[in-house]
C-alpha cells in the first residue's frame, strides 16, 4: 500500500543525509538485513512491514436498489501499514547521530511527503477493466527505536506506521442483452 511513499522517503533521506551516508547502493537498501556483517557501514535500509486493514468505513452501491448484484460498488477502508528503517554504524555516537537525523528528516518533511504522495503521479492508483483502487495517506507516525547488536555491528530499527484509506470500486460493463431478433430470409 505504501511502496511509493517509501520511495519518496528514500529520495528525501538521500538528499537530507548526503553528507552522512553516501548515496550509492552499497549504503542503501530496500529489504531487511539478515547479516549486518556483510554490509558497508554506514548503512540504511527501508522496507514495508505489517499491513492491517480495518472493517469497511463506507460501502455504497451506485444503483437505486442496493440488492442489485450487478450494481457498481465502492468500498472505502482504513489501512495501517508499518514500515521499518534499519540503520547500522560503527560507533554508538554515529548511530545515534544518524538515527536522530533520519527521524528529524521524516518528521519535518511529513506534510511534504504526504502531500506529494496524495497529489502527484506517485499516488497508488491501480485499474483493470472493472476494478480500480486508490490509496490515500493521512499521516505516518514514529513509534520506537529498537537497538540491535550482531558481531560487533551496532544497529537501530526505527518503526513507523503509515495511516490512510483505500478506495476500491467495481464497475459493471454495459449490458449486452439481445434487444430483438430479426429473421432475414433470402428467396
Amino acid at each position: 500500500m505504501i511502496h511509493h511513499l517509501l520511495q519518496a522517503i528514500t529520495d528525501a533521506l538521500k538528499l537530507d543525509l548526503k553528507k552522512e551516508i553516501p548515496e550509492d547502493d552499497d549504503h542503501w537498501g530496500i529489504t531487511p538485513i539478515a547479516d549486518p556483517t556483510n554490509i558497508t557501514l554506514p548503512y540504511l535500509t527501508l522496507y514495508p512491514s505489517k499491513l492491517q486493514v480495518d472493517h469497511p468505513l463506507q460501502q455504497q452501491s451506485h444503483s437505486s436498489t442496493q440488492s442489485d448484484p450487478l450494481a457498481p460498488l465502492t468500498i472505502t477502508q482504513e489501512f495501517q501499514q508499518d514500515f521499518v528503517i534499519e540503520l547500522y554504524d560503527k560507533t554508538p555516537s554515529n548511530l545515534e547521530k544518524r538515527a536522530s537525523l533520519v527521524i528529524g528528516s521524516l518528521l519535518t518533511n511529513h506534510d511534504i511527503l504526504i502531500n506529494r504522495y496524495n497529489t502527484t503521479e506517485i499516488q497508488a492508483n491501480y485499474q483493470t477493466n472493472q476494478i480500480s483502487t486508490c490509496h490515500h495517506l493521512r499521516q505516518f507516525q514514529f513509534h520506537a527505536g529498537i537497538p540491535t547488536y550482531v558481531s560487533n555491528v551496532m544497529g537501530l530499527q526505527l518503526n513507523f506506521t503509515a495511516i490512510g484509506h483505500l478506495s476500491m470500486s467495481r464497475s459493471v460493463p454495459d449490458s449486452q442483452n439481445m434487444i430483438q431478433t430479426i429473421n432475414i430470409s433470402t428467396k
